[in-house]
């Protein structure tokens, strides 16, 4: 008994002790979690600051100051010994690879990523331009360099490489990959040494009407599948009531018809004899007028409304019939031709 009685002596003795060290350690472990818990929320204000600066600011605005669908002109130097329609595709790779951000390629790390106007329409300029280098690689050419003629195959090819390749090859995440705006330019050295081969006489192109039909009769074709492929979607989604593809489709389109407004001043600098000679020079005014006021074109919200509305808009119509009155022309010119 006398040894209960001194320990509970002694646990009175040391009760306020232990009392003390325990409201200290409650304090301590209290004032620890509160400081946790600020420290949390101060993460996460972090986080949903970040966030908001993310959605409503990066994005938005980083692909309004990137956005660029601008549409210079070009202009044939009277002096040039050269091809001024190499020229002129020399300018439009330079404006939408050097001068620009090449915008089809970016993965969504880079505010561009939800553009799709700029996007198409680079598209719609390089596969302008792609197809007139291809129409230039069946030209009759004299050489003593077959090496040139090379380098014009070769940009040719390089022009047909996909545009929506960044750093990875779409087919293989894993796999490396040439990005498209470096194939364009390998593209873009390509045609300056090949046109200064025709400068420097190493290369001769007869500047005849079977080269000049050639280059029309490419051109043809290719606004030809334009009328086709923006008729066939006005046909088939006129009806939607939200539609997000038709300003894709306009603004390739687009592209391509401002891309040739500027190929088809090289091509008549280059072919004006062939002009004069065969009275079509006021058919080839007329279609650079077309072309050009076309490429003026670019309303702020692209419609794809019925035709027989009153009230909608369809500008992929309106598109479409400025690029068969081209047609018309490009027509009327080969026609003439023999």
């Amino acid at each position: 008994m006398k040894y209960y009685s001194n320990l509970k002596k002694y646990y009175q003795t040391l009760r306020p002790v232990i009392s003390k060290y325990f409201t200290l350690g409650m304090k301590s472990c209290l004032k620890t979690a509160k400081l946790i818990k600020s420290k949390m929320a101060s993460w996460w204000r972090i986080i949903a600051a970040t966030a908001f600066a993310i959605i409503f600011l990066y994005y938005p605005l980083g692909g309004l100051i990137i956005s660029n669908t601008s549409t210079p002109s070009f202009q044939p130097q009277s002096d040039n010994q050269g091809l001024s329609t190499i020229d002129s595709l020399n300018f439009l790779i330079a404006q939408e690879v050097h001068h620009k951000i090449w915008t089809p390629n970016l993965p969504i790390l880079f505010p561009s990523y939800f553009l799709d106007n700029m996007p198409n329409f680079q598209l719609g300029v390089i596969s302008a331009v792609s197809s007139t280098a291809q129409a230039l690689d069946k030209f009759s050419f004299e050489t003593s360099d077959i090496g040139f003629r090379n380098d014009l195959h070769k940009a040719a090819e390089l022009l047909q490489y996909p545009g929506n390749i960044w750093l990875f090859s779409p087919q293989n995440s894993l796999k490396p990959a040439t990005s498209s705006s470096t194939q364009y330019k390998k593209s873009r050295r390509l045609l300056k040494n090949f046109n200064l081969s025709l400068i420097e006489g190493k290369t001769t192109l007869p500047l005849d009407e079977s080269n000049f039909v050639i280059a029309l009769k490419r051109i043809r074709k290719d606004l030809n599948n334009l009328v086709k492929n923006t008729s066939d979607y006005v046909r088939e989604n006129q009806d939607l009531f939200i539609d997000t593809k038709s300003d894709d489709i306009f603004y390739n389109a687009f592209g391509k018809i401002y891309a040739y407004a500027q190929i088809a001043k090289g091509l008549g600098h280059d072919f004006k004899d062939v002009l004069v000679d065969y009275d079509i020079y006021a058919i080839w005014s007329s279609l650079i007028k077309t072309l050009d006021e076309t490429s003026s074109f670019e309303p702020w919200i692209v419609r794809n409304g019925q035709p027989q509305s009153s009230f909608t808009p369809n500008h992929l119509i309106t598109l479409s019939y400025q690029a068969s009155r081209s047609i018309n022309y490009l027509n009327a010119m080969i026609n003439q031709l023999p």
